[in-house]
């Protein structure tokens, strides 16, 4: 088993976690163990774009929007908004 931010993932987990972890891994919620997915808060992955990129509100929603939401893969994350939805 492996414990991200208090979060189990099974040891033989193929889910993706976004690098670099020691940002992005605190706004890890959940794991979605039915489709073996790391579960972020888009909120708190916004706010790690701002700390550890150093970018404003602007860049990191723009940053998030074309280079985070626009990827497709398997096993890529979810992100779920302030009123419990899965960005899209």
């Amino acid at each position: 088993m492996i414990v991200i931010n208090g979060i189990c993932f099974p040891e033989h987990s193929e889910a993706i976690i976004l690098e670099p972890r020691e940002c992005h891994s605190p706004a890890i919620i959940a794991y979605d163990q039915e489709r073996d997915v790391a579960v972020y808060s888009e909120r708190l992955f916004l706010m790690s774009l701002m700390i550890c990129q150093g970018y404003t509100y602007h860049e990191a929603l723009e940053y998030y929007s074309y280079n985070t939401l626009g990827t497709r893969l398997e096993k890529y994350p979810v992100f779920i908004s302030e009123d419990g939805d899965e960005a899209l």
